[in-house]
Order: structure tokens, then C-alpha cells, then sequence
């Protein structure tokens, strides 16, 4: 319980630095609009890498889909990885945030209106986490990404 109280505030943290730091916008924009609301924790276990000179220690933090679609593509999506560990085995945990799907299935998620301007107009659609979370347990990386399909 308390690794995840722990987790949240770095997460809400990162949205507040992103917010203003690399959109420009109000220190709680992201976190208003409830890009933190939910936390979910899935554990993995990851073997040994045979060649460990070959990678480097790191905290990777990933942009989704979501982040990119209401940045109007100012942050970017990444696909997610593991990076291999020196020390031998190890067990990762992989934090995601999220709107709540079970009770905000309705509200539309589009490009931040003050990103946008007339050189800048919207490059994405709007979307519900209803269907961007039926889209992406269907799909998984079939066919491109789901951002692909929201493009105008």
C-alpha cells in the first residue's frame, strides 16, 4: 500500500512537470483532467541478460497514446520495453495511469484546446476510454497503432 501511495505522487508529479514544463500549461492541467486518476501495478519477472555490457541502467518513463492524442503530438508515444539487468534476474514493476474506464467511459478525449492554433489545428479526433480501451485489448499492435485510426 504504500509503494503504491509512493508511486502516485511520482506519477502526479511527472503530469505536473510535463503540464508545465513541456506543454506550458497550468501546473495541474494534466492531473485536472484526470490523466492520473487510476494506478495499476503489473509485476514481471526478467531473466538474466547474457551480455550485460551491452545495455545500460536506466528509469524509463513512457508516453502513451493517450498523452500524445491530447498533446496534439508535442509528447510522444513510445512502445514499451525492458531493459536488461546486470545484476541477473530480477522482478519489474510496470506502473500505468489512467482515466478511470469503469466510471468516466463517456468523457471525450481530444487535443488540449490551448495547444492548438490556427499553424497547429488538431491532428486527432476525439475518443472515449471506452473505445480506446476496447480498441487497444482488441488490437494489440495490429495494424498500427490506434492513434493511426483517430488521425483527421
Amino acid at each position: 500500500m504504500e509503494y503504491s501511495k509512493q508511486v502516485m505522487s511520482l506519477g502526479i508529479t511527472l503530469f505536473n512537470l510535463l503540464s508545465t514544463e513541456s506543454l506550458g500549461l497550468n501546473r495541474n492541467h494534466l492531473t485536472d483532467i484526470d490523466c492520473a486518476q487510476t494506478l495499476a501495478l503489473f509485476g514481471h519477472y526478467c531473466p538474466s541478460c547474457p551480455q550485460p555490457e551491452l545495455t545500460l541502467d536506466t528509469l524509463v518513463v513512457n508516453v502513451g497514446d493517450l498523452l500524445q492524442l491530447i498533446s496534439n503530438d508535442i509528447l510522444k508515444s513510445v512502445e514499451h520495453r525492458v531493459l536488461a539487468s546486470r545484476l541477473g534476474p530480477r522482478i519489474l514493476v510496470a506502473c500505468f495511469f489512467w482515466r478511470d474506464t469503469l466510471g468516466g467511459r463517456t468523457r471525450v478525449y481530444r487535443p488540449i484546446e490551448e495547444l492548438l492554433a490556427e499553424d497547429n489545428p488538431p491532428k486527432y479526433r476525439g475518443v472515449t476510454m471506452k473505445e480506446y480501451t476496447s480498441y487497444a485489448v482488441r488490437a494489440k499492435g495490429v495494424n498500427g497503432t490506434f492513434l493511426q485510426s483517430l488521425k483527421l
